[in-house]
């Protein structure tokens, strides 16, 4: 008992925000756009909490932009040990997906090469900075459920097709929703012995797509209206993760007066919130006696391309320039032809990735690099030896799109091949496996402490 307690006593934290924001001009990511932003609406910032239990540190950060590539990834891990000598394998550098953010490459190749550039070194200050700021804390926790912004947004249709919810549906010809939601919304607070905040760690799964291809004006969408309430009610820094959020978005298919934009976004980001707030005045402190984790590469296999696929692709865009037309959401037919015609060069490859997982205490977040379907999310939090797991999605990487094996049967926006989908149909469940292993290894190593 007494080690146990003197392990507690040696929990040490430290937090630290820094500026992201894009110049005017930088193209946005997320959605096709033909032109750069025109404004920046709020601020976006790359947010970084280090832990320390005396012996391991350990950094979760969370960065308002859409995906960050594998690579920016490693040059901000060694940077960081380079400049604060905290182990490379032991960051997690993770987005919250707003596809309001500057594109970083991965889906789209416009780019501000001179803003990419000193991306990294502004993440890796965000690391540094919370490293230098760490003192004694204790640790609560608390969760509950918002049902208000999730839902599927695959719907099938009573003709036994497939739509997406944001297209144009009739409500007489609609069936169901394709799939589950995860509402839980996981919260991890971090204080000083005194009970000052000095972060707060928001879990949740929803697309931040309010604000989609008509908007020109960088955002961190909703879930910078949630973090910026937390921190004016609380004090400290916030910081957001996203769940297993590859088919669930905000739009409510049965409320004919939903709205996009920012309206929207304030309304649905003030709405989690307020149930972070409620959360928050009933969490409990969790002993966290040893921080454990672990990360493994992972190698996952592309998509075999159908030669009449690549022939047809060909067919529309076979001399051609491919222009970009904004489009709210989804990606037009040549968009598509030319993301096949890339893919089709390197499809015999493989791509390399990783998975990590951390637990403090008997929460465990596990991290996945892409968008996980919520039905491999929810299967994980099932199955987890853990009593609290959190899947932080668009993690370390960017690999797409990951869906069940039953959406590539049904087909619809996130199985069609291109950037963004581009994995092999059995992904999806070696990714879900491969998480609840490294879990139980996880597990095991703290039962060992």
């Amino acid at each position: 008992m007494q080690n146990r307690e003197k392990n507690m006593r040696n929990l040490m934290a430290g937090c630290s925000k820094v500026k992201i924001t894009p110049p005017v001009g930088t193209p946005l990511d997320g959605n096709v756009r033909d032109r750069g932003c025109e404004g920046v609406h709020d601020d976006i910032y790359a947010k970084s909490l280090v832990l320390s239990d005396g012996e391991k540190e350990i950094a979760i950060v969370s960065c308002a932009l859409c995906v960050i590539p594998g690579d920016m990834v490693k040059k901000i891990r060694k940077i960081v040990k380079e400049k604060c000598a905290l182990p490379e394998e032991n960051i997690l550098i993770c987005t919250f997906h707003t596809h309001s953010g500057p594109s970083t490459g991965l889906i789209f190749k416009q780019v501000n090469e001179d803003y990419l550039f000193s991306l990294p070194e502004k993440i890796a200050l965000s690391i540094c900075e919370a490293k230098q700021n760490i003192r004694k804390v204790e640790v609560k926790f608390g969760s509950g459920e918002e049902n208000a912004l999730p839902h599927n947004r695959r719907i099938k249709m009573k003709d036994g097709s497939l739509r997406m919810n944001w297209e144009d549906l009739s409500l007489d010809e609609i069936d169901a929703s394709a799939g589950p939601v995860d509402p839980e919304v996981g919260v991890v607070i971090i204080e000083e012995l005194n009970g000052k905040p000095i972060a707060t760690l928001i879990n949740y799964t929803c697309h931040p797509a309010i604000l989609a291809g008509d908007n020109f004006l960088v955002s961190e969408d909703y879930p910078g209206y949630t973090m910026r309430l937390i921190e004016k009610e609380k004090g400290g820094i916030c910081l957001f993760t996203n769940g297993a959020a590859g088919n669930i978005n905000h739009i409510n298919i049965f409320d004919p007066d939903q709205r996009r934009g920012f309206y929207e976004a304030e309304r649905l980001g003030t709405i989690l919130g307020k149930k972070v707030l409620s959360i928050m005045g009933t969490a409990k402190p969790i002993p966290i006696e040893k921080l454990k984790m672990i990360r493994e590469e992972i190698e996952l296999p592309l998509r075999k391309i159908p030669i009449s696929e690549i022939e047809k692709a060909k067919k529309l865009i076979e001399g051609k320039e491919v222009k970009k037309i904004s489009m709210v959401d989804g990606l037009s037919d040549e968009v598509y032809a030319e993301q096949i015609l890339t893919l089709s060069k390197i499809q015999e490859k493989s791509v390399l990735s990783e998975i990590q997982a951390i637990s403090l205490g008997n929460i465990a977040l596990a991290s996945i690099p892409g968008e996980l379907f919520v039905e491999y999310g929810l299967e994980i939090k099932k199955k987890s030896p853990f009593p609290h797991t959190f899947i932080i999605g668009y993690a370390n990487d960017y690999v797409g799109y990951i869906p069940t094996s039953k959406a590539f049967e049904e087909g619809g926006y996130e199985v069609r091949t291109g950037i963004a989908s581009k994995l092999d149909p059995g992904v999806g469940e070696f990714i879900t496996k491969k998480a609840l292993e490294i879990l139980n290894k996880l597990k095991e190593s703290s039962n060992e402490s």
